[in-house]
């Protein structure tokens, strides 16, 4: 009897089952729970930033000339533009990860035994270390284009700022 037997399913007793169903779940749990928390923080750290740009905005925008007050809008809106479009193609890429995780755990074959179920899980984590490393080009640049743009707003924002500082 092999591990590919479509009958082995059959044969495993029930505290088999109940084991590999458990690894199961544990797995998808430790995976959806590591990356929520991840991904709360970089987002945590991201809204502050933006929320200290915009404070900085309010302080600043009685000393801003017209020109600053276009450029570091721009900015801001190009940053939060990029920000946004990211973190929607990061909620269809993780969401459609997931779906794929969950497909190939659950799938009865693979479930057939614990040697098929760990093979399933390597070969789709080859694949999905293959399809992530476009998604980590495509952070990179969202991530640099965004802290760029951001900053840039608010090197406008605090050269305005001083500049009226040192006028008296």
């Amino acid at each position: 009897m092999t591990s590919h037997d479509p009958e082995q399913s059959e044969h495993l007793d029930d505290e088999t089952r109940r084991t590999i169903d458990s690894v199961v779940d544990i797995q998808i749990r430790i995976i959806a729970g590591a990356y929520e928390k991840a991904n709360a923080y970089t987002n945590l750290i991201i809204v502050a930033g933006y929320a200290g740009l915009f404070a900085v905005w309010q302080f600043t925008k009685d000393n801003l000339s017209r020109k600053q007050t276009l450029i570091s809008a721009l900015l801001i809106i190009i940053s939060l533009a990029i920000f946004v479009i990211f973190e929607i193609y990061k909620a269809h890429y993780t969401s459609r990860l997931l779906r794929q995780y969950g497909k190939t755990v659950q799938d009865p074959k693979n479930k057939s035994s614990p040697e098929q179920l760990l093979s399933a899980m390597n070969e789709f984590e080859a694949a999905e270390r293959r399809a992530g490393m476009h998604f980590v080009q495509f952070w990179n640049a969202a991530f640099w284009l965004t802290t760029i743009t951001g900053l840039a707003a608010a090197c406008v924002l605090v050269y305005a700022f001083l500049r009226q500082l040192f006028r008296g």
